[in-house]
């Protein structure tokens, strides 16, 4: 009598071995250790850029509220010690009462610092524009100013130069012709 023939499936189980598996994982995390590092400073590098155009782009809106208005527009910190605290652009009252704020920017990223020194009085830490566009102090609008502001992150700088004239410049300290 014959037995009857079974056909028995003579492809090898799909999958992956244990020891492929260890050797995937094994190679994955060789390479997420070298790209946290690098992830790590491309993060901080945005960071910085985003925190020195939000400068740049206040200081700009400042000059252009003051021209467009005809009258003086201040760009100040929140908190006269800290400008990683945020900063606000307003409009001194003509009389007596409260300035008008026209932009207030929200505290810098964790671990930001920003560091600003005007010209020719360091104790005023605003910068203020006149109607035509141009730096002024707040005490004396016919001295112009100048400011400059450093914005640190880590290893990452940005500098952020305004002139007497009023126009700002935002450069990359380590590239030339910073």
């Amino acid at each position: 009598m014959r037995t009857p023939h079974i056909a028995r499936n003579s492809r090898p189980g799909a999958g992956f071995t244990l020891i492929e598996l260890c050797v995937v994982v094994s190679i994955a995390a060789i390479l997420a250790t070298i790209a946290v590092p690098n992830f790590q400073s491309m993060l901080n590098r945005q960071r910085i850029a985003t925190v020195s155009s939000d400068l740049f782009a206040s200081v700009a809106y400042t000059r252009a509220e003051a021209i467009r208005r005809g009258t003086r527009v201040d760009l100040l910190p929140l908190d006269p010690a800290d400008w990683a605290k945020g900063w606000k652009i307003s409009v001194p009252p003509a009389a007596y009462g409260a300035p008008e704020i026209i932009y207030q920017h929200p505290p810098a990223p964790k671990g930001v610092a920003i560091t600003a020194a005007f010209a020719p009085d360091p104790t005023d830490a605003a910068l203020s524009y006149d109607g035509t566009g141009r730096t002024r102090m707040r005490t004396n609008s016919a001295i112009s100013r100048s400011a400059t502001w450093k914005i640190v992150l880590s290893q990452e700088i940005r500098k952020l130069d305004v002139n007497a004239l009023g126009r700002p410049s935002l450069c990359d300290p380590a590239l030339p012709p910073c």
